[in-house]
């Protein structure tokens, strides 16, 4: 019987507040004000409450309204025809102002990436969305697609030896990119262990550390300064001892060819002291490779 009792309250409470918003009529002649006192002047007149967001540049924009004998609803229908928020009237009269973008799906965008020079599609392209960490690659024909978050959102499309290009999306659902490539970028020198050749002839892989990068590491020699600096390179100290020799391994440990590093100073190359014996010590007052580069 209390349950009964219970729902039937509920029922007409629901029931109460639906009646209430389509009974109750406004006279509102107000100008230059803006939609937040709208909100006042409609609460000071009735049960209703609004909730939103202070900061909604829809609710702080300035109107003038001239309107009798007219429901909530079509007031609200009217202050925000064509703006970027939705309403929506609860129970209990509440009035809930929120951002289109929170109630819409996210935009999905995708495309072509392209040379501009032959245009053949470019697979690897990174497509990345400015100020986020959302980001994806174009597949083996230079397609790609992304979720973009609400609001105008900035592509910017990345590739080694491209001049890297940023596009609005805006409200677009496709967007084709050609990317121009950078001849200056691949005409530069690159000086290598045996001479120096243009970018994009070399095949090799190429690490570079600066001197100013092993400067700022603490270490007990120039070798371990490098550690985990230079891609395919292990160094690594043999033993405790501080006058130890690192040992140097390039190409990994299971290669079949020798993985000891061949040092070109000044384009000659130097044979190390002691470089076929594993661990031996340099002494410190002997003659040190890397020492020697400086």
């Amino acid at each position: 019987m209390k349950l009964t009792l219970i729902t039937i309250l509920v029922f007409t409470l629901q029931a109460s507040a639906s009646v209430y918003s389509q009974t109750k009529r406004f006279d509102l002649t107000l100008q230059n004000v803006s939609v937040k006192e709208v909100f006042r002047t409609i609460e000071a007149q009735s049960d209703f409450r609004f909730f939103y967001n202070d900061e909604l540049s829809d609710v702080n924009r300035l109107v003038t309204v001239d309107l009798q004998n007219i429901k909530v609803e079509d007031v609200l229908s009217q202050l925000f025809d064509k703006s970027g928020v939705t309403y929506k009237v609860l129970e209990n009269n509440l009035i809930v102002i929120t951002p289109t973008g929170l109630v819409n799906q996210k935009q999905v965008i995708s495309g072509i990436v392209s040379d501009a020079t032959n245009n053949e599609p470019i697979p690897g392209v990174n497509v990345t969305v400015e100020g986020t960490t959302l980001g994806t690659v174009t597949d083996i024909d230079g397609k790609y697609s992304i979720d973009l978050p609400s609001g105008n959102s900035v592509l910017i499309f990345s590739f080694i030896g491209y001049i890297t290009e940023r596009m609005e999306a805006g409200t677009q659902t496709t967007l084709h990119i050609q990317l121009v490539p950078d001849i200056k970028k691949l005409e530069e020198v690159v000086v290598i262990g045996y001479g120096s050749r243009s970018k994009k002839d070399v095949t090799t892989s190429i690490s570079t550390v600066n001197s100013g990068s092993i400067a700022k590491v603490v270490a007990m020699s120039p070798e371990l300064a490098m550690q985990g600096r230079m891609t395919g390179v292990q160094i690594a100290g043999t033993s405790g001892n501080p006058m130890a020799r690192p040992t140097i391994r390039i190409r990994g440990v299971n290669t079949w060819g020798i993985s000891s590093p061949l040092y070109v100073i000044d384009g000659v190359p130097v044979t190390e002291f002691g470089a076929g014996i594993e661990g031996q010590e340099d002494a410190r007052a002997r003659m040190f490779v890397v020492r020697s580069i400086s």
